[in-house]
């Protein structure tokens, strides 16, 4: 008795041992800031009740540090629900809060902060930053550039034959007398915003992926930025992001000096700047003779355990006679502290740089030297006008001589702001936040104005990008004429079963030329109905409490005074009851296998988004057909479900909302039973994969998306959204145009026609030339163009092995690897989809006659 009573103890005891053990390597991790690796560990052990609690606190550090404020967020919300919860946990939460845009909830836990620890100021100090955003920040953003302010703006009047509304309610010119007064109050704040100098931002072209691409300095013609993405051979992967370690890149204009418009193809700026870890980023002086540039070292750390850690340091070199000389370090390098970012004055006298060095006021601050005849004098503190207790980062200085910084210790949205600050008699001017479109919730950083002043470059975080981090374009417009009657736009919003209107559902209406979303509720006739400004793309999204939302894509192609345009369908939500059963498509799997392939994910994914969309618990059903025996079919499946199921739970779904059940051949939908003859796809019918609703919670469980914390006629950033919240209409996005009389899905014309030489591989694979010629030339041939690359690959190369018909065509110095061949349109956009979801992201459809490119869908390039 005595044995079998050391066995169970040693089977208990064993577990925990194990448990225990995997939170010690994710601090290990930690502790040499390999956040990725540390984050996998602790996906598994919040699995296990004994280390749950402990590893909730810890994976939200790892997500915070990586700056992924949705699952910092989302971990923070639970961590502050510990018994134990600690006073750094509500900070951080609300931090977090703040960088997605909820201001009111991100106060309410910066004042629970300072109730739990009075002695820091930040809580209340946050607390505060939140108050300026819902309050004067709301309506006007003021014009830094041109030196406008709020009370010149509310001042300024509908000039420029503008409507001036008088105190009665009508107007001057009597065009508005039909309408109500929330149209006049929207075209008046609206005009009134045009009637003044704005910036317009877009994401930059062809340079952003999907790793982290940041940073803005000018060079002989040429856009310098850095980048992660780029990974010589010789290069390892960082530990705390997972991903290569930053290199210094170039891209040029398409045409010369207009940065706002397209950018070339980008690579690497100079290997003699180029080591083991990080590079970049760089300033230059205005005659391009000198490069300043941040690089990383490893060096001993200031840590008492002895680890290693990245320290920053400057690098410089000097170019005689077109040919760059050594690369040299920076005289205030130190394995004490970093120095980087460094950022030349026009007139190359002064170096701004950024260092965690003794006597700051905080994290990190911006500090700066001056050119003393070869060398540079001692360093100089900017003094607390500028420099926070918390981080102040990647300076540049402007035409006039202006300091544009990134700080998140001023008032700010949250995350990193980009504020702007002015020498005036030897004294820095009170920082300005520049406020929307530049900044927002997320980090927002790298501003830099292009040669000329009236663009440039900013960074960001934000969703709605390619990658971690990308850059955006931004450029000073021109006022425009007002808009004197309004145009409607107008949808319905439907029970998908029954046809009938939903009343009170929330819809989302995304400008992605803005970038900002309308929130409309719908009226008893399932109605949503607003003004709509510009001609633009449009994502609408409709949600209700226990539905399954839908999302429609649409462009307006232009405005049509006076008159309501309708959206091209109706949105159709699936309300979700328990026990009704969802048929999840295409989840296949190899051959008597049960992992999830890559082609399953995508349709996992519908599901991990409408388990965060709706607080419901759901089982998760595998069946087979009916070969084999039923015992094997009822392993298989069970294993299925719980292979799916587990890729759910890793997307951050807790493992107590959803179970796995096998029904094997218990529940065929047809009549291929045992010995009756049946064809593959009626077979296949039976090898399904379905969900149901077990529970129907209250929405407060997934505070994520409350949707009672939406009111209906306001307008918030897109990103405050995150960044996967219009996935499910994104993919065909511009395919649908309406206007004010008809819906219409056709192609415009062609608008330029051009030559691509199709190339042979021979030396890589035995396939013959083909050439694409058309019986009839009006017979267009679609395609799906995969990408475009700089040097041949071979056709059967890895990456390219889920491609069909696949093929090479010679494009100038480029090479364009086409897959498919379509009859119609519809079906290569189809096949564009998949292989977007198979990994080609920038895929897209283009047309060829006779073996011509036709670009006769630029909407969809």
């Amino acid at each position: 008795m005595k044995r079998y009573i050391m066995i169970i103890a040693v089977c208990l005891v064993i577990p925990a041992l194990l448990n225990a053990q995997s939170l010690y390597k994710a601090r290990k991790q930690m502790e040499k800031y390999n956040y990725s690796s540390a984050i996998e560990i602790l996906k598994k052990a919040l699995n296990e009740d004994n280390t749950k609690n402990e590893a909730i606190p810890m994976l939200a550090e790892c997500y915070r540090m990586q700056r992924d404020v949705f699952n910092s967020k989302a971990t923070y919300a639970r961590a502050i629900a510990l018994p134990d919860a600690k006073a750094e946990y509500f900070y951080f939460y609300a931090q977090a809060l703040q960088s997605t845009g909820e201001y009111a909830k991100a106060r309410e836990m910066y004042h629970r902060y300072a109730e739990k620890n009075p002695s820091d100021p930040r809580g209340n100090l946050f607390a505060a930053h939140c108050d300026s955003v819902l309050g004067p920040w709301k309506r006007f953003t003021p014009q830094f550039e041109m030196g406008i302010t709020n009370q010149d703006v509310t001042r300024g009047a509908l000039s420029s034959g503008g409507v001036d509304p008088q105190p009665d309610g009508s107007d001057s010119a009597g065009f508005l007398s039909d309408f109500g007064e929330d149209v006049k109050k929207s075209l008046t704040d609206y005009n009134l915003k045009r009637n003044i100098p704005q910036l317009e931002v877009k994401l930059a072209s062809n340079i952003n992926t999907q790793q982290s691409d940041f940073g803005a300095a000018f060079y002989s013609g040429d856009f310098i930025f850095t980048s992660d993405y780029y990974i010589p051979k010789e290069k390892n992967l960082y530990g705390w992001t997972g991903r290569g370690y930053l290199n210094i890149m170039k891209a040029r204009p398409e045409s010369t000096d207009d940065f706002w418009g397209e950018m070339g193809d980008p690579s690497e700026f100079d290997n003699r700047f180029d080591q083991k870890y990080h590079d970049g980023p760089a300033t230059f002086s205005t005659d391009g003779n000198s490069i300043y540039f941040t690089r990383s070292f490893y060096g001993k750390a200031k840590r008492k355990d002895g680890y290693k850690t990245n320290m920053l340091k400057i690098y410089y070199a000097t170019k005689t006679d077109s040919v760059w000389g050594d690369v040299k370090p920076f005289y205030l390098n130190s394995t004490e502290y970093s120095v980087g970012h460094p950022a030349l004055s026009n007139n190359g006298q002064i170096l701004y740089f950024v260092s965690d060095m003794p006597g700051g006021e905080g994290g990190t601050d911006i500090w700066m030297c001056k050119r003393n005849g070869d060398s540079w004098g001692p360093v100089l503190k900017l003094d607390s006008t500028v420099n926070t207790k918390e981080n102040e980062m990647f300076p540049s200085v402007g035409d006039d001589g202006a300091l544009y910084f990134a700080s998140d210790g001023h008032p700010g949205y949250g995350g990193f702001d980009v504020f702007k600050t002015q020498r005036v008699d030897e004294r820095w001017t009170q920082p300005v936040n520049l406020q929307q479109p530049v900044n927002g919730p997320y980090d927002d950083f790298a501003f830099a104005y292009a040669p000329g002043g009236r663009s440039g470059f900013f960074s960001s975080n934000r969703p709605g990008g390619v990658g971690s981090d990308d850059i955006y374009a931004f450029r000073i417009t021109e006022p425009s004429a007002p808009i004197i009657l309004p145009t409607y736009i107008r949808g319905l919003v439907k029970d998908k079963t029954t046809l009938q209107p939903i009343a009170g559902a929330t819809v989302f209406l995304f400008n992605t030329t803005t970038g900002f979303v309308k929130i409309l509720k719908t009226d008893t006739a399932g109605i949503y109905k607003t003004i709509v400004f510009n001609p633009a793309d449009y994502l609408v999204k409709a949600m209700m409490i226990n539905y399954i939302a839908d999302c429609t894509p649409f462009m307006l192609a232009s405005l049509k005074p006076g008159k309501t345009i309708n959206a091209p369908r109706d949105l159709l939500l699936d309300k979700l009851i328990v026990n009704k059963i969802f048929r999840i498509d295409n989840i296949y799997y190899d051959f008597d296998k049960y992992n999830i392939r890559e082609d399953a994910k995508p349709e996992l994914d519908k599901l991990v988004r409408i388990l965060k969309e709706n607080a419901i618990t759901v089982e998760l059903g595998s069946h087979t057909d009916c070969r084999g025996s039923l015992e094997y079919n009822d392993k298989l499946s069970q294993k299925r479900a719980e292979s799916a199921v587990n890729y759910i739970i890793s997307n951050d779904i807790d493992m107590s909302r959803i179970t796995a059940k096998g029904y094997g051949e218990r529940q065929l939908i047809n009549k291929c039973a045992d010995d009756v003859d049946c064809t593959p796809e009626e077979h296949q019918a039976n090898r399904r994969t379905e969900f149901k609703p077990s529970s129907l919670k209250q929405v407060d469980a997934v505070p994520e998306y409350d949707l009672t914390r939406f009111t209906g006629g306001e307008e918030i950033p897109g990103y405050v959204l995150g960044p996967d919240f219009f996935n499910n209409c994104a993919l065909v996005k511009r395919i649908e145009k309406i206007t004010a009389d008809t819906v219409s899905y056709t192609l415009p014309a062609p608008p330029e026609t051009r030559v691509w030489e199709l190339v042979s591989t021979p030396e890589f694979v035995e396939k013959p030339v083909v050439q694409v010629v058309s019986p009839n030339p009006e017979i267009l041939v679609y395609k799906v163009q995969l990408s475009t690359l700089n040097v041949k690959k071979p056709l059967n190369a890895p990456e390219f092995k889920t491609a069909k018909d696949l093929e090479v065509y010679k494009d100038g110095d480029k090479y364009r690897y086409v897959s498919g061949k379509f009859n119609t349109y519809a079906e290569a956009l189809s096949y564009r989809d998949k292989m977007a979801q198979l990994g080609f992201k920038d895929a897209f459809v283009i047309l060829l006659s006779q073996g011509k490119l036709t670009r006769a869908n630029p909407a969809n390039k």
